[in-house]
């Protein structure tokens, strides 16, 4: 991101200096006015909008501390800098009780304002950050219209692309709305050649919101498919919905609102797919009288081999790479009324979310009919013959093998394996001593070593991201936003000053 610059001094040839230095040190810093005083510096920040001032204290008609306390009042989210010729008592008194970054002394040297310029490098981008974070949650939950200067400032080009892209399945009876926080701040990815990237959380930790902003529509299209692929590496299989590149922003509500229906209605467990927002491939599957009522017959007598041989023949169908996961909600729906008929207890809040789990981590659909045959087992068997030692023993060992290996790419499919259990009586186990599934409490306590790295080492954020688990330092950032609200960098910062 470029920032634009301000200077404002009485002196032409400081302004010539500082400005020839900006031109070849300053790549991200653009000088877009000169003021000779501070009653000039604040027509030109009204019309300008500058996001850095570089000013000096002694002017006519309004000095450089006045100037500042002015632009603080009125623009708080300007960063000013002080450049000035005198070092006397009073005038650096009065300068610190300012809220100015930094105080130069004349002559400045090239390399003085090179260091100025990285420092302060990270705090325009943080606001940047904050500031598009507010205005996108108000265009998407409120749709609130991105004006000038915002919109020219934070997402410039001519073409957008709204997209949602989630990792992984959906929750059961997944809500509708957009969902996005306001407590999660978005991340600006400088990839994908001139354009820019804003991602926000979407309705959980799965799923974001992604805007893609540029001059060329053929280069934000071709940046929704970089995405897409990039996405792909991961473990867990992504769909992406996205639209067309567009030319407006006034729209974002309404495209979101689209886009979550089109994940809705076009995800598809175990397969990766990239879709526009107007493809719908929504599917009806459900069962048929005969069928449920010999799976009714199989409930009620408690034939468990039966029900199983036959609900694995009669669900074969869902694993058609053309159902969709509403389409298997359905049918799994179906069979958990019919359930209900011979077990009161059976579909209750802890099921459901048990439910919820083997759709957000299964890798396929054969591994959710699978499971879902095992969770209707397992409830309706009273003592599950492989809880052979205490339950509140057997968590323990595996939250303890996790701890052990928070550095790998633990899978819930890795615990089956290490403890010979079905995955959804891991789940349940977490449901029932956690009170959450298990991808949330891997990231809870992925996110919790990594506060200790950053407050009590310091170690690089590449590093601390792979000792937690997270082979991509960028995703790393991503998800300590999502949970903490800040980056990494900002709680390294507030612990080091006591924050």
């Amino acid at each position: 991101m470029t920032y634009k610059v301000l200077i404002v001094d009485d002196e032409p040839p400081a302004i010539r200096s500082i400005r020839r230095i900006l031109d070849r040190y300053g790549a991200n810093f653009e000088v877009v006015g000169e003021a000779f005083n501070g009653v000039d510096a604040l027509e030109a920040i009204e019309r300008l909008h500058p996001d850095l001032v570089f000013t000096d204290l002694k002017m006519p008609a309004m000095d450089g501390i006045t100037l500042i306390k002015q632009v603080n009042s009125r623009f708080p989210e300007i960063i000013t800098i002080i450049v000035s010729g005198y070092d006397d008592f009073q005038y650096a008194r009065e300068a610190m009780k300012t809220t100015a970054a930094e105080y130069l002394l004349k002559p400045v040297a090239p390399e003085m304002i090179i260091e100025v310029l990285e420092s302060i490098s990270i705090k325009l981008e943080e606001a940047c950050l904050t500031r598009g974070q507010l205005l996108l949650d108000r265009a998407i939950l409120q749709g609130e219209q991105i004006l000038e200067p915002d919109k020219s400032r934070l997402f410039p080009g001519k073409y957008f692309s709204v997209g949602l892209l989630r990792c992984g399945g959906l929750r059961r009876n997944s809500w509708n709305g957009v969902g996005c926080g306001t407590a999660n701040v978005p991340l600006l990815r400088k990839a994908y050649g001139k354009n820019r990237i804003w991602t926000l959380k979407g309705r959980d930790h799965q799923e974001e919101y992604i805007l893609i902003t540029g001059d060329d529509e053929k280069e934000v299209e071709e940046a929704s498919i970089s995405i897409f692929e990039e996405a792909c590496k991961s473990p867990i299989y992504v769909t992406y919905v996205h639209s067309m590149p567009f030319t407006s922003l006034n729209d974002l509500q309404a495209t979101a609102k689209q886009a979550v229906s089109a994940m809705e209605h076009s995800l598809i467990v175990g397969k990766k797919q990239r879709l526009l927002l107007d493809v719908k491939t929504d599917a009806s599957v459900l069962l048929d009288d005969t069928t449920l009522g010999q799976t009714e017959y199989y409930m009620q007598s408690r034939m468990m081999p039966e029900l199983r041989a036959y609900l694995i023949k009669a669900l074969k169908g869902l694993e058609s790479d053309s159902i969709t996961q509403a389409g298997t909600e359905q049918v799994f729906n179906q069979l958990l009324l019919s359930a209900q008929k011979f077990l009161p207890g059976f579909v209750n809040s802890s099921t459901d979310m048990q439910m919820n789990d083997i759709f957000l981590e299964a890798r396929d659909m054969n591994e959710v009919i699978l499971q879902f045959l095992e969770l209707l087992e397992s409830i309706l068997e009273e003592d599950s013959p492989k809880l052979n030692v205490q339950r509140q023993a057997l968590f323990e060992k595996i939250t303890a093998y996790i701890r052990r290996n928070l550095s790998a790419q633990i899978m819930i499919q890795d615990l089956c394996a290490a403890f010979q259990l079905s995955q959804p009586t891991i789940s349940r186990l977490f449901r029932e001593y956690q009170g959450m599934s298990f991808c949330d409490f891997l990231t809870g306590l992925r996110i919790d070593k990594a506060k200790e790295l950053l407050s009590g080492t310091s170690m690089l954020l590449w590093e601390i991201a792979e000792m937690v688990g997270y082979q991509d330092q960028h995703y790393f950032s991503r998800k300590f936003r999502q949970v903490t609200g800040i980056s990494p960098s900002q709680y390294r910062e507030q612990s080091n000053h006591g924050g």
